[in-house]
């Protein structure tokens, strides 16, 4: 029997007994051979090194993942997915989401380092009119982009920014997405103005696109695929006000939007289909290259694939 401090090592039938000489309280030790001698390890102290090592390998995961997502897609900036932009029409939405790529760690559009954005550019970068300028400043001004000393900037209600996402007291209920930079241009850039609507129906429809998966579903925060209810073509015609009984023209309308990745032309929505070819049936999903915040890309890497345009048919604008 030994005694450490209000601790008694003891043994009783072949086993080794940690006692506490205060409480009563007996805890069963473990014997391990090391090099140097033996040593005890008891119960808790194997879940605390046990709990320490999935750490260690959670961690390990996520950052192989954000090495990943980052070499795969890019650059990005957050967009507050609750945010349906329901107070500016589609087509500003789709313009508004470009010039967000310019955006800066601050809060200011710049070209580069040394260059701002300033109202006269936006003609330049989103290549629309003078007259849909007109009419896209007057929609977004002070509500999502404000002038200051001649240099634009992004309204903090606006919820869309680069950097550091914020802390958050209930993270379960905020949904941030990812809006990726270059495959966002080539997207806008690969669209004529004349689709610029239906482009922004799909961005008005973040809040229901799920984090894990990319698919349009009642609830974005399910984490098992089993689990997800998707929504129809008609469900998402009711979201955005569309004529249901056009619901086909919608879901043709959205087939026509492509653009570039890795010298590959791809859809911005695809969709499965459960064999019946109606419009109920077509369970729609967006193209992660261009959006996507879930905790692994590798989930829905195999969702460029099936965005893929086939090589003998062209997308028309």
């Amino acid at each position: 029997m030994i005694f450490i401090s209000n601790t008694i090592l003891t043994e009783v039938d072949g086993k080794q007994y940690k006692v506490n000489t205060s409480t009563g309280e007996a805890t069963e030790m473990i014997s391990l051979l090391v090099p140097i001698g033996t040593t005890y390890k008891t119960p808790h102290q194997q879940k605390a090194a046990r709990d320490w090592a999935e750490m260690k390998k959670r961690i390990a995961e996520k950052e192989h993942y954000k090495q990943l997502a980052a070499k795969e897609l890019g650059h990005f900036y957050w967009v507050l997915a609750d945010n349906i932009f329901s107070d500016i029409q589609p087509q500003t939405v789709t313009k508004l989401v470009m010039l967000c790529t310019y955006l800066n760690y601050n809060g200011r559009f710049q070209r580069s380092e040394k260059t701002t954005i300033k109202k006269t550019d936006l003609q330049q970068i989103l290549a629309i009119s003078k007259q849909a300028v007109y009419d896209f400043w007057r929609e977004v001004k002070d509500k999502y982009v404000v002038e200051q000393d001649g240099d634009l900037y992004i309204s903090k209600s606006a919820n869309i920014f680069r950097g550091k996402l914020p802390k958050t007291q209930e993270p379960e209920v905020t949904h941030y997405q990812k809006a990726y930079i270059n495959a966002i241009r080539k997207l806008y850039n690969a669209t004529s103005i004349r689709k610029h609507k239906q482009l922004g129906y799909v961005f008005k429809l973040l809040p229901y696109i799920n984090l894990e998966y990319n698919i349009f579903c009642k609830d974005p925060f399910i984490k098992e695929i089993d689990d997800i209810m998707p929504l129809s073509v008609i469900d998402l015609c009711n979201l955005i006000g569309y004529n249901v009984s056009q619901s086909a023209r919608l879901l043709k309308e959205l087939q026509v939007l492509t653009f570039e990745h890795n010298h590959r032309t791809e859809f911005l929505i695809s969709y499965v289909d459960n064999g019946t070819n109606s419009p109920q049936s077509k369970m729609l999903f967006v193209n992660p290259h261009i959006l996507y915040n879930g905790s692994n890309f590798q989930k829905v890497e195999v969702l460029g694939a099936f965005c893929r345009v086939d090589s003998g048919k062209d997308a028309r604008h």
